[in-house]
């Protein structure tokens, strides 16, 4: 998966604007223009990538070794 699929896998996720706005600390407005196609995601600054990129990085972060680590704890 290249990094603009990464991108737009995560706009395209169950994860509210104002979620993902807070995790990257993007504004809300850009996520929700880049969601409804108001701005492409062509269009977004290395800045932005970035900070959508760590928020997705820290997301598989937790799927990868918490998550395993800690289904004994379910009850």
């Amino acid at each position: 998966m290249n990094l603009r699929d990464k991108i737009q896998a995560s706009l395209d996720s169950d994860a509210t604007s104002c979620a993902i706005a807070k995790e990257t600390g993007i504004s809300n407005s850009t996520i929700v223009e880049l969601r409804h196609g108001k701005r492409k995601l062509s269009n977004i600054t290395l800045k932005v990538a970035e900070r959508v990129l760590v928020q997705i990085f820290l997301a598989d972060l937790i799927l990868v070794y918490w998550v395993p680590r800690n289904e004994g704890l379910r009850a």
